[in-house]
């Protein structure tokens, strides 16, 4: 018999009978004997694997003859008096939780149990609750984050903290009204000493003062505890949540494609992660201006350095324009992400035209300039680094929370003005302003090429009519005009190579612009195809 099974003792054998045995080095439980014991495993013992779903290399078909156990040659399809044999490992870790502990009898598996948490009284002092513990402040739901009937009405519950996982509290006294009607009964329950629930801001409650001047403490549930006591209730009120819940979490983990984007679309607040995952799946990479929230001026002024005055809940913004959305999106999770009191948000991104991206950050730059300010954040320890402070210089702005709708409408505005279809017409009335100048140019290249070789022509009869015409001395003479001619011809040739050859490069410079306008009016008429 192996180690792990020496650990039970014979006395837990025998009251469990469950007998082990070692075969090949692996000591096995028989399934015959644990269904005696553990409930909810069907009436024979190879339903027994089905059931519990005992996987295929954790149990054997075995054989007994005369006392002693061996392994069955056929394992696919065992004789009918073999016996199923599961390994002890195995069921250790899977059955212990189905064994029943009546009659206060031992289980058979020995498990590590955890020691239960030490209850704390609303009276006692601890490092998660000390003088100064006073409320957090109020929580401002939207109506569609409220809790609600079973009737389908908002019910208010005083919500306090912060919109972070594990910050956020309920009043317990409201929840119980809302459950069932009973203000008091929560606190009975959590307060009770056989409760189950567990005080600590990463368990089920806590309690906080009231305020500075008043020592009283309120009871408020947290996320986790706000659950368990919608979960545990058999009162109408608590199906709404416990259905949206189940809804959500079902379609997360196991929902097919058209319920999830169906999920994604229904959440309006999409924060920075959801965003870079949508971009990331854009094809190609999505090249435009964003907008995105860091978190509010009182949660932010310390960690940027921030030394001007403001309203606590105005908005840190941060904007930009890149050739790859998702991967600044996730730069700027990584950056920003590591800030105390920052909670990246995305707000508002436009698809832009390439050649007006410039443009339209601009616009957006003075967009922020007139409704906030822009912010120097040569204080922010984050803006040391070189490459980081690259990424977000003179890209911070904060503005009132009320201008937020308005920045998210000027943002629309802009990508109807630089990412639509008059973006593409004025881009494409660019290109054939463009084209016309080129035409122009060659038009005159051509001309100066013309009035070049009529001179030659001239001069060539001139010298023909000298020679004929003049005497010796007037020959002479005329030979050296014509010196002095053909000298200016040369010059005049090395002027026309030198003028034909700056020509030949500009037309081919136009024919190349052309040519990567061309390429890029396809490209854009196929992308608005798409």
């Amino acid at each position: 018999m192996s180690t792990e099974s020496s650990s039970i003792s014979s006395d837990d054998r025998l009251e469990h009978p469950a007998l082990a045995t070692s075969l090949q080095d692996v000591t096995y439980w028989r399934a015959d004997a644990l269904m005696a014991i553990v409930p909810g495993c069907g009436r024979t013992q190879r339903t027994f694997t089905t059931i519990k779903n005992v996987p295929r290399d954790k149990f054997i078909y075995g054989l007994q003859q005369n006392g002693r156990w061996s392994v069955s040659n056929n394992q696919d399809h065992p004789p009918k008096q073999a016996k199923v044999l599961i390994e002890v490992d195995w069921a250790k870790r899977n059955l212990a939780n189905d064994l029943p502990l009546s009659n206060k009898r031992k289980p058979l598996f020995p498990t590590t149990q955890l020691p239960a948490p030490k209850r704390q009284h609303i009276g006692a002092s601890s490092d998660r609750e000390r003088e100064d513990d006073i409320s957090p402040p109020i929580l401002e739901l939207n109506d569609d984050e409220k809790f609600k009937n079973a009737a389908g009405e908002i019910v208010e519950i005083e919500t306090r903290g912060q919109r972070r996982v594990r910050a956020v509290f309920f009043k317990a006294s409201d929840v119980s009204a809302l459950i069932d009607g009973d203000p008091e009964s929560m606190r009975k329950k959590l307060l009770h000493p056989a409760s189950s629930y567990v005080r600590g801001a990463e368990e089920d409650f806590v309690t906080f003062r009231k305020s500075e001047d008043n020592m009283s403490r309120d009871l408020f549930l947290t996320y986790m505890g706000a659950m368990r006591a919608f979960a545990t209730s058999r009162m109408p009120n608590s199906r709404p949540f416990l259905e949206y819940a189940v809804r959500v979490v079902q379609t997360v983990q196991m929902g097919n494609d058209n319920d999830r984007v169906a999920l994604a679309a229904n959440l309006a607040k999409a924060d920075l992660r959801t965003a870079q995952y949508v971009f990331k799946e854009c094809i190609p990479p999505p090249a435009g201006v964003y907008l995105i929230s860091i978190g509010t001026f009182k949660d932010l002024h310390r960690s940027l350095g921030l030394t001007i005055q403001a309203r606590d809940d105005d908005e840190i913004v941060k904007f930009g324009r890149s050739d790859n959305c998702a991967v600044r999106m996730s730069q700027h999770l990584t950056d920003y992400g590591a800030l105390r009191g920052a909670r990246p948000t995305f707000l508002a991104q436009i698809a832009v035209n390439p050649f007006k991206s410039a443009r339209c950050e601009e616009l957006v730059k003075r967009f922020f300039a007139q409704k906030g300010r822009m912010l120097d954040t040569s204080g922010n320890e984050l803006l040391k680094n070189d490459e980081i402070r690259q990424r977000h210089c003179d890209e911070l702005a904060i503005i009132p929370k009320a201008q937020l709708r308005t920045a998210k409408e000027e943002y629309k505005r802009l990508g109807a003005d630089f990412g639509g279809a008059k973006s593409l017409v004025l881009f494409l009335s660019e290109i054939l302003t463009k084209n016309a100048e080129l035409e122009k140019a060659m038009e005159q290249q051509m001309m100066v090429h013309e009035r070049v070789v009529e001179h030659l022509t001239e001069l060539s009869a001139l010298k023909l009519q000298s020679v004929q015409d003049l005497s010796a001395v007037k020959l002479a003479a005329a030979e050296n005009r014509l010196q002095e001619q053909q000298r200016e011809i040369e010059q005049l040739k090395e002027i026309f190579a030198l003028k034909l050859a700056a020509a030949g490069r500009d037309l081919a410079d136009a024919h190349s612009d052309l040519a990567e306008r061309n390429r890029r009016i396809e490209e854009l008429e196929l992308a608005l195809q798409i």
